[in-house]
């Protein structure tokens, strides 16, 4: 490697290495994934192994622990939390900061981005395709050649779906789910929370919502309507703090 680049504070590890390849003249990591005994869809995942970190490091010069920080290598066991084979970006933060992969997007119930208030796109914003991170970092759509930095998502403003996010992204970024606002979470490991949630949703499926009685909680329905996962994390906020079951089984995890 010739050109070395610096890695932004919170960009993924598969945006840096993407960035750092393409910048030196390659045009796609299966050689490297080869190279490293690892699989291209763990890295697009932001999934690396040991052999992958150090070359990467050695490539770098930046500290193993850091380039760890970047990746989702910690979230492996944790039930739907990662999104898969697939990208969601926000196209004010594409333009204003520059391109490059933010690792709280790979989160599945991170729907929104709190800097510009908008939902995050998780398809080409011209064409509606899924696009993948190979594609994402290099600007351009392989479909239909949209430029990603002109794309915008829907402005939410909501008060409690912008609530709901600031309190889960900030839980994601500091590792617990300890919360003044919700004193009955307070000891929870992050692990633990979003176990609990994804098991309680299953107890939920097909109940009325306590936020909009007419909307009927589908956790587990495959749809293409990103604000469900926000949906569904309000719902679990509310019922955290008056469901005497929920608080039981938080008791019997601390």
């Amino acid at each position: 490697m010739n050109t070395v680049l610096d890695i932004e504070k919170d960009e993924s590890l598969v945006s840096y290495v993407l960035r750092l390849i393409y910048a030196n003249g390659y045009t796609n990591i299966r050689g490297f994934a080869e190279d490293w005994v690892a699989s291209s869809s763990d890295i697009r995942n932001n999934i690396f192994n040991r052999t992958a970190s150090e070359a990467i490091k050695s490539w770098s010069d930046i500290p193993l622990y850091k380039l760890e920080s970047h990746c989702h290598n910690k979230w492996g066991r944790v039930p739907k939390l990662i999104m898969r084979n697939a990208v969601k970006y926000c196209g004010s933060c594409v333009k204003q900061h520059g391109l490059y992969h933010q690792s709280l997007w790979n989160v599945e119930p991170v729907t929104v981005c709190l800097e510009h208030n908008e939902l995050l796109l998780d398809y080409c914003y011209r064409c509606k395709k899924k696009i993948m991170m190979d594609h994402f970092i290099m600007g351009v759509c392989p479909h239909c050649e949209g430029i990603f930095s002109y794309a915008s998502g829907p402005t939410i403003s909501d008060p409690l779906s912008l609530q709901a996010q600031e309190w889960f992204q900030s839980m994601i970024i500091s590792g617990n789910a300890g919360s003044d606002k919700l004193p009955l979470l307070k000891g929870i490991k992050l692990n633990d929370y979003l176990t609990l949630s994804n098991r309680l949703s299953h107890l939920l499926q097909g109940s009325p919502s306590v936020v909009d009685q007419s909307y009927v909680l589908n956790a587990f329905k495959n749809t293409k309507n990103i604000s469900l996962t926000m949906r569904v994390l309000i719902i679990f906020t509310r019922m955290s703090t008056n469901c005497p079951m929920l608080s039981r089984l938080i008791l019997k995890m601390q």
